[in-house]
C-alpha cells in the first residue's frame, strides 16, 4: 500500500504491541486468546511490508504474543517461520548486529518449539517405547545423519538436570522466556535441512557474542529437543564442549553443560564419538583454570548420574582412574570437592549393593584399579643414569 496504509498499519502494530508488553491480555482467558488468533496471519502479512519500521513492529509483536498459548500457533508456525529466518539472513549482513536480530532469534526459538500440549504426550510415548536416554545411543555414528530428522520424544521430558554447588545448570523450570515449560508458547514449526545448516552456521559465528549468548543457547536447546540430526550439529557441540572450559562467565559454562548433557544423553553417538565425548572430559580434568574446572566436574558428576547404567559400566575405568590421579593433583578447594562428588556418583552408581552380579565384577574391578594405581604412586623412585 501507499505511504497512508503503513502509517496506519504501523500505528495498530504499535497499540497492538503495547497492549502485549502491558500484559492486557490475560493468558489463562479462553476468550481473550481465541481474539488473539487472527492476528497471525496478519502479521505475517506485516513482516513483509515495505517498510522497515512496520516490519520491526510487527516481528515485536509476535515475540511478545508468542509468549501466550495461543491454539492456532502450530497451523502458521512454518510460514511464520520463513518470514522470520528472511529477516534474519537480510538483518545478520549488517555490522554492528541490530536488537532485531535477537528478536529474531527469540521468534525462531518458540516457533521451533513443540507445542506445550504435546510435552507430556511426547514423555509418555518415549517411556512406553523405551525411548529416553538409554534409546539415544546407537550404533551408529551419527555423522550419516545428512537429511534433517525430528524424532517424536521432547528432550525436556525425560531430563531433571541439577545445578550442583554453583555448576550453573539450567533446570527445566527456567525457559527461554522466564516461563515453565509448560506455558510457554510453541508452534513445532517445520525446518528444512538447508534452513537448520544455515541456522547452525550463524550460531556458531556469534557464539562468542556475550549479548546474543542467552537467545543462540535458548535456540540451541529448541533445536536438541527436537532431534534435528545434520552434522554440523554434531561439529557445532564440539565447540559448546570447549565452552564449558574456556568460557569467562559461568552462567555461560552452565548453559554449554546443559547442552552437552543433552546431546550425550539423547543423540545417536557410535563408538568413535562417545568416546571422543568421554576423553573431552577426563583430558580437560587438568585445565589451567580452576573455575573451568569446577564447571567441568559438575558436568561429570551430572554424566555419571544420568548416562545409562550399562553403558556407564563400560566406561566406568576411563572415568574413575583420571579422577582418582586429579583428586591428588587438585590444589582448589572447590574443586576437590566436585571431583570427590563425581568419584562417589560413579562408584555408588556402577558398584551399588543391588546391582547384583555387573555390580559386583565393577566392585572388583574399581578396587583393583586403585589397588594398582596405589602401588604406583607409592613407588619410590631411583636415579637413572
Amino acid at each position: 500500500g501507499g505511504p497512508l496504509s503503513q502509517e496506519l498499519l504501523g500505528f495498530a502494530l504499535s497499540l497492538l504491541l503495547q497492549a502485549l508488553r502491558k500484559s492486557k491480555i490475560d493468558p489463562d482467558d479462553p476468550a481473550q486468546l481465541e481474539l488473539m488468533e487472527p492476528f497471525l496471519p496478519q502479521l505475517q502479512r506485516a513482516m513483509r511490508c515495505d517498510d522497515d519500521a512496520v516490519v520491526a513492529l510487527a516481528l515485536r509483536s509476535l515475540s511478545a504474543m508468542l509468549r501466550l498459548p495461543i491454539r492456532s500457533l502450530p497451523a502458521h508456525a512454518t510460514a511464520l517461520l520463513d518470514r522470520t529466518l528472511g529477516l534474519l539472513k537480510r538483518s545478520a549482513n549488517f555490522r554492528p548486529l541490530s536488537e532485531l536480530v535477537g528478536v529474531c532469534v527469540k521468534v525462531l526459538t518458540a516457533l521451533l518449539r513443540k507445542p506445550p500440549r504435546d510435552t507430556a504426550a511426547d514423555a509418555a510415548h518415549a517411556t512406553a517405547t523405551g525411548g529416553g536416554a538409554a534409546a539415544g545411543f546407537s550404533n551408529t555414528s551419527g555423522a550419516g545423519g545428512e537429511t534433517v530428522a525430528a524424532a517424536d520424544a521432547d528432550v525436556a521430558g525425560g531430563d531433571v538436570l541439577e545445578g550442583g554447588d554453583g555448576g550453573g545448570l539450567l533446570t527445566p523450570a527456567q525457559g527461554g522466556d522466564g516461563l515453565p515449560p509448560d506455558r510457554m508458547a510453541g508452534g513445532g514449526a517445520r525446518l528444512a535441512e538447508p534452513q537448520l545448516r544455515w541456522l547452525l552456521n550463524f550460531v556458531s559465528i556469534h557464539l562468542d557474542d556475550s549479548t546474543m549468548q542467552p537467545s543462540l543457547f535458548g535456540l540451541m536447546r529448541t533445536i536438541l529437543a527436537r532431534r534435528f540430526v545434520v552434522s554440523e550439529l554434531y561439529d557445532m557441540m564440539l565447540v559448546i564442549g570447549d565452552m564449558v572450559v574456556q568460557a569467562d562467565t559461568e552462567p555461560t559454562r552452565g548453559a554449554c553443560a546443559t547442552l552437552f548433557l543433552v546431546f550425550l544423553l539423547h543423540y545417536p553417538l557410535g563408538p568413535k564419538r562417545l568416546q571422543q565425548q568421554l576423553d573431552f572430559l577426563t583430558v580437560n580434568l587438568a585445565y589451567e583454570r580452576a573455575q573451568g574446572r569446577a564447571s567441568l566436574l559438575v558436568l561429570v558428576r551430572q554424566v555419571a548420574s544420568k548416562l545409562p547404567l550399562p553403558l556407564l559400566m563400560e566406561q566406568s575405568d576411563r572415568l574413575l582412574l583420571p579422577l582418582v590421579t586429579r583428586l591428588v593433583n587438585e590444589t582448589d578447594r572447590r574443586c576437590v570437592a566436585g571431583v570427590a562428588d563425581a568419584i562417589s556418583t560413579l562408584l555408588s552408581r556402577t558398584c551399588a549393593p543391588a546391582g547384583g552380579a555387573a555390580a559386583a565384577v565393577a566392585r572388583q574391578r574399581a578396587i583393583q584399579l586403585l589397588r594398582a594405581w596405589l602401588d604406583d604412586a607409592g613407588r619410590v623412585p631411583t636415579l637413572g643414569r
